[in-house]
């Protein structure tokens, strides 16, 4: 694609957003109270709280996607190598996708957020050695902090939300 597409794309998306929030009054209050380090509002609290935490654990993921196969590629490992290890990831995500859920209602959510934390750092820190298991380890762990990434902090902040009275 060309870059003045792309950023034309992000521009309307922009802009698209900045209209609706105009239009929509309701969703110009909270987005204030949201952003508003002033106040004391316990809901805004929380929705800060949530949002510093999720964005980050999402901006981790997303930074080191899209380097993971030229990465593995500069390693020597072969197509099929490389295509081995991702299916690995997405393989531990799909299988302890099923019931990580249910563990964290049982365990924690937050604590399985930590989880998250630890199991991600394990992942990245396995990047940095050209030993193929120890990739793979660093694959399925990754898969299991995916799944983790897309169920517990949701549910932690509903939970919290409920738990709150909000």
């Amino acid at each position: 694609l060309a870059k003045s597409f792309l950023y034309g794309c992000i521009g309307a998306g922009v802009l698209a957003t900045a209209l609706a929030i105009f239009i929509d009054k309701s969703a110009a209050i909270m987005i204030k109270g949201l952003v508003s380090t002033t106040s004391s509002d316990s809901l805004s609290r929380l929705q800060r709280t949530y949002l510093a935490a999720y964005l980050c654990a999402m901006m981790a993921d997303w930074l080191q996607g899209p380097f993971v196969y030229a990465l593995y590629a500069s390693y020597g490992f072969t197509r099929e190598e490389n295509a081995t290890l991702f299916v690995a990831g997405f393989g531990s995500s799909a299988v302890f996708g099923t019931f990580v859920g249910s563990l964290a209602d049982k365990y924690g959510r937050r604590n399985f957020a930590g989880l998250y934390c630890l199991l991600y750092l394990l992942s990245c820190l396995t990047k940095h050695f050209k030993a193929y298991w120890m990739l793979m380890i660093g694959r399925i762990t990754g898969g299991i902090a995916t799944s983790l990434l897309f169920s517990v902090f949701d549910s932690w902040l509903v939970s919290e939300h409920t738990a709150r009275g909000f």
